[in-house]
């Protein structure tokens, strides 16, 4: 089985059934392959990965795929990492990843939305390549996690020194440092109501 291959397939059951649970097609050494369903829910997602991982390493898998249904968000350069799950202009994908015990990885992202009469409308696929996920049965589970917030983390350093440039564009140290408390106080004030409208507004557009 080809990732464009299960891609259509994949499209196709979440037309017809109006949703696609779950699902790892795991590829056997005796080249056949096993279909599992996995029951992923915020409350035993860890449990879900580490079940998999079991399967993977079991059968000795040279490869597998994953299909689900997801959210996705796009942070945009100078703005804080938000969750797609929490996100204001989160998107519903399917993801159709394939993973490689030679971690030669690849992924495609396909969004989608609902139309007036609940007819499902795919958007623009997005190939995303190599990626660190907490899906890959193949990478060490000690790491995975800390290697994403260090992701979430570079991210949000980004938007803190970007938000720190604008400030001392608007206010040179010199010129800062000559107000008053209360001066000071009130700028920065100011500066962070005008921060929130920015994000919130880029958020919305």
């Amino acid at each position: 089985m080809k990732l464009n291959e299960l891609k259509e397939l994949a499209k196709k059951i979440l037309v017809e059934q109006g949703q696609h649970l779950p699902q790892a097609f795991i590829s056997r050494k005796d080249g056949s392959m096993a279909i599992v369903a996995l029951c992923i829910e915020d409350s035993n997602k860890d449990a879900m990965r580490k079940l998999l991982i079991k399967i993977v390493r079991e059968s000795e898998a040279a490869s597998y795929f994953l299909v689900m249904e997801a959210y996705m968000s796009s942070a945009g350069k100078g703005m804080p990492y938000i969750p797609p799950s929490k996100s204001v202009e989160r998107k519903d994908c399917l993801i159709i990843s394939k993973y490689s015990k030679d971690m030669r990885n690849d992924t495609i992202v396909v969004p989608f939305h609902k139309d007036k009469g609940n007819k499902i409308i795919f958007e623009e696929e997005i190939k995303v390549g190599e990626s660190v996920s907490t899906w890959n049965a193949y990478l060490e589970e000690e790491g995975i996690q800390e290697r994403m917030e260090l992701d979430v983390k570079r991210i949000n350093d980004d938007f803190f020194k970007d938000m720190a440039k604008r400030f001392t564009d608007k206010y040179s140290g010199e010129m800062f440092f000559k107000m008053s408390l209360a001066e000071r106080k009130k700028a920065l004030d100011d500066f962070v109501k005008e921060e929130r409208s920015r994000v919130d507004k880029k958020r919305f557009e």
